[in-house]
């Protein structure tokens, strides 16, 4: 039960990323007579998210291409189809949780260029859209923008955080060394006693 636990406690967000995956799939396959439902098959819709889903699932391997390459694929499908990404809702929580990853990214260089990946593959999604409101160009890419702004900031607090246990590390550290040096020094002393002793009681 424990391993299972921990199994959980480690992967809770590829979990999340599968069962959000599932949910968009479910929508469609339930939602396949709408009138705005998307044209592809069901069959293409799967090979889509299972290759939105792979490219996110691999972040621990690959922190900045893995959640790039999900936006870039996501603007790419909509020259395809542009009905697809926006029909499927879930996937804008999967979206939301790609950006927060890149601006999570340890390398400011690779967060900021996550950020503007994050904004023009959005617009380019909206913009897609037959009739879309101009409003949404700036709305939809903003929202996606704060995730990833949400990262940015959780990212500075953690290496507040390391630093501040690198700081304790390093004094605990000193402290011993310190220790260390007294003791060798209360031996030293004790030693040159007996020393003086010996001496004179010879």
């Amino acid at each position: 039960m424990s391993r299972i636990r921990q199994l959980a406690r480690e992967y809770w967000f590829e979990g999340t990323v599968v069962l959000l995956a599932s949910v968009a799939l479910l929508d469609l396959v339930l939602r396949r007579d709408a009138p705005d439902a998307p044209p592809s098959s069901l069959w293409y819709a799967t090979a889509v998210v299972a290759v939105l889903v792979l490219a996110l699932l691999s972040r621990r391997r690959f922190p900045f291409a893995g959640p790039a390459a999900y936006w870039l694929m996501a603007a790419g499908i909509s020259f395809v189809d542009w009905q697809l990404i926006p029909f499927m809702t879930s996937l804008v929580v999967v979206g939301m949780a790609a950006a927060f990853l890149l601006g999570n990214l340890r390398n400011s260089l690779q967060a900021g260029i996550g950020l503007a990946v994050v904004l023009v593959a959005a617009a380019t999604i909206v913009y897609k859209i037959p009739g879309h409101p101009t409003s949404l160009l700036f709305i939809l890419p903003l929202q996606f923008g704060i995730s990833w702004l949400a990262g940015y900031a959780l990212r500075g607090r953690a290496e507040q955080a390391e630093a501040a246990e690198l700081r304790a590390a390093q004094a605990e550290r000193e402290r011993e060394a310190a220790a260390r040096v007294a003791v060798a020094e209360e031996r030293a002393r004790i030693a040159r006693e007996l020393h003086d002793i010996v001496a004179h009681a010879v």
